[in-house]
């Protein structure tokens, strides 16, 4: 198979950080009533802790410190009874909070992961094959989750700190309102300074996560074709990859983090700073007998209520970035052009089905992976119903991908594809591949039993109808011997089936699925000769009737084609029968001769 350099995906859409807020909303669709009784619960938490102070006022205010002690016991027993009573309710309020905000951070995660998945599936393999599949992965679990997590309680927490604010504010300047001036100067500019941090916060996190995409990436790449490095040797060079990328993510992250631990220091410096002004600024109110013990009480507690959360408010921000830095990422992926949308902006515009004849039709078709870099560059074929053709030539000269175009999927050649006259490009996908059988070289191989990969996209099939299928290929024999014959399962059979058995199940399945045209892209290239005349007799049934593309580095094996296509440069160089190719005595006679001497083409 021809070799497909991939991209970052780094080209997909961005997504700014109000519309990440949009979409997350969105996204909370059948969500929207516990969100709003999140929002009352949390309105009555914070209610409840903003009493809190006025009933500890009230208790002090109670107790007499002028002229000797005096306590209204009345009064310093209501305040403690509500007290105790605001604390039970509050403990209530906070254990509905929480599962309210569960429900809605798993809900909202669970959703986000599917329409990135249904993204993925609805995208074209063009699009799919330039993301790598680490970073996928990285957003699909990672990012999606930060997303959902971080909106709802970093918006939580986001909310609470405003109200928090606002409520000690007001009731402050009821208070008193020089204390209230000096503790709010205090708090504003810490705010600024929270602010002017934030703004490097965004990009720093947002590098950091695509540095933590490449190096998932990396070393899912990496372990998925673990026998591969160690067979080709590149251990070495992989594990200096890895540290690159580490250094890389490693760098990221520590800047990404310094600059949020830095905020709440500096939170803390101000909020310090205030309260002490506040205590000395107090102690004179109560003096000059403006204010009582109780209320200095009071407007401490305040104080430190009004502090806390712009101590925090770095911190959340942080994690409202974090958020929408996920979701960006995620969204960029949703966003991607899927695959219908594709093949309906490269369709010719005058397309018409014509009454050629052909059952398949390449009418000067011009592809390329990259831009300037053509594959193709000018090909055409015609396959009558039932016949069979042979594509032939050295690797990399454009032959998987010729049956790649015919299966759509890389919309974006210049030409003409037809089916039974109709463009390709015109027809539902699911149409086009409905019609046609793959089998490649690598074999395509499902989690399940031997029976559910027989079966795999084939539709409702009788088991009778399959085991007559085996035996006609005459591969029943081999299954029959598995530990449960068709329902044994795949995984407990990796160390006991061959590549070469592996093919046959594929093939058997590309029979099954009973399609007009059938592509064998080396297919045979994994079978042992023994094993590949055992299966000839079932190769030839599965291919009577069909319109059938052939890819086969062992020329012997089709010989028997009606036609044969020899691919060199991008065109075809040749055409027709073994034998007039041979008489002819060009680019096919000198490969059939090569490998007739065992030499590899």
């Amino acid at each position: 198979m021809e070799h497909r350099a991939k991209t970052s995906g780094s080209d997909l859409p961005p997504i700014h950080g109000m519309q990440a807020v949009r979409r997350l909303y969105r996204c909370m669709a059948g969500l929207r009533g516990p969100f709003y009784g999140m929002l009352v619960m949390l309105l009555l938490s914070l209610a409840s802790e903003l009493t809190v102070p006025l009933l500890i006022e009230s208790a002090v205010n109670a107790i007499s410190f002028y002229d000797g002690a005096a306590v209204d016991f009345r009064a310093l027993t209501v305040s403690l009874a509500a007290l105790a009573a605001l604390a039970v309710v509050s403990a209530v309020l906070g254990s509905l909070l929480e599962r309210f905000s569960a429900k809605i951070t798993l809900s909202m995660s669970m959703r986000i992961r599917e329409e990135l998945f249904q993204s993925l599936m609805d995208s074209s393999v063009s699009r799919f094959e330039s993301m790598r599949k680490g970073d996928l992965m990285s957003r699909m679990l990672s990012d999606s989750e930060l997303a959902a997590g971080a909106f709802t309680e970093g918006f939580r927490e986001l909310l609470s700190a405003v109200i928090v604010v606002v409520g000690c504010a007001v009731i402050m300047f009821t208070k008193c309102v020089p204390l209230t001036a000096v503790s709010v100067g205090a708090a504003l500019v810490s705010v600024f300074a929270t602010g002017a941090l934030s703004k490097l916060v965004l990009p720093a996190v947002t590098k950091q996560q695509a540095a933590l995409g490449w190096m998932n990436a990396h070393a899912e790449e990496t372990l998925k074709a673990f026998r591969s490095c160690v067979a080709g040797g590149r251990l070495k060079e992989n594990k200096k990859r890895m540290r690159e990328l580490s250094t890389s993510y490693y760098t990221a992250a520590l800047r990404a983090r310094r600059l949020e631990y830095m905020m709440g220091p500096v939170m803390l410096v101000f909020g310090n700073l205030g309260f002490l002004l506040t205590v000395v600024f107090g102690v004179r109110q109560i003096i000059a007998g403006t204010i009582t013990v109780g209320t200095m009480q009071a407007f401490v507690m305040y104080s430190r209520q009004f502090t806390e959360p712009l101590n925090t408010l770095g911190e959340n921000l942080v994690k409202l970035q974090k958020a929408l830095a996920g979701a960006e990422r995620v969204f960029s992926v949703i966003d991607g052009k899927d695959e219908r949308t594709e093949i309906a902006e490269a369709a010719p515009a005058d397309a018409q089905a014509e009454e050629s004849g052909d059952a398949v039709s390449f009418e000067n078709i011009a592809f390329a992976y990259h831009r300037n870099r053509p594959v193709l560059r000018g090909v055409n074929l015609h396959l009558k119903k039932g016949e069979r053709m042979a594509l032939v030539g050295r690797t990399g000269e454009g032959k998987t991908t010729i049956c790649h175009l015919l299966e759509l999927f890389y919309p974006a050649y210049t030409g003409r594809i037809c089916l039974d006259g109709q463009e390709i490009r015109t027809l539902p996908p699911e149409q086009v591949r409905g019609e046609i059988a793959l089998v490649s070289q690598e074999p395509q191989i499902v989690e399940g039993t031997v029976y559910d990969n027989l079966t795999y996209g084939c539709g409702e099939l009788g088991r009778d109808q399959v085991e007559r299928v085996l035996r006609d290929m005459g591969i029943d024999r081999f299954l029959a011997r598995l530990p449960r014959g068709l329902d044994t399962e795949m995984t407990s059979l990796e160390e006991q089936i061959s590549q070469g058995q592996l093919q046959l199940i594929c093939l058997a399945r590309a029979v099954l699925r009973n399609a007009a045209v059938l592509i064998l892209d080396e297919a045979v290239s994994s079978l042992d000769p023994d094993t590949e005349a055992v299966v000839q007799q079932g190769m030839e049934t599965a291919m009577r009737g069909r319109t059938c593309i052939i890819i086969a580095h062992r020329l012997s094996s089709i010989r028997e084609a009606d036609r044969i296509a020899v691919l060199d440069g991008g065109v075809i160089a040749e055409y027709g029968t073994h034998t007039s190719l041979m008489e002819r005595g060009g680019l096919y006679r000198s490969l059939y001769q090569l490998q007739f001497m065992g030499e590899e083409i």
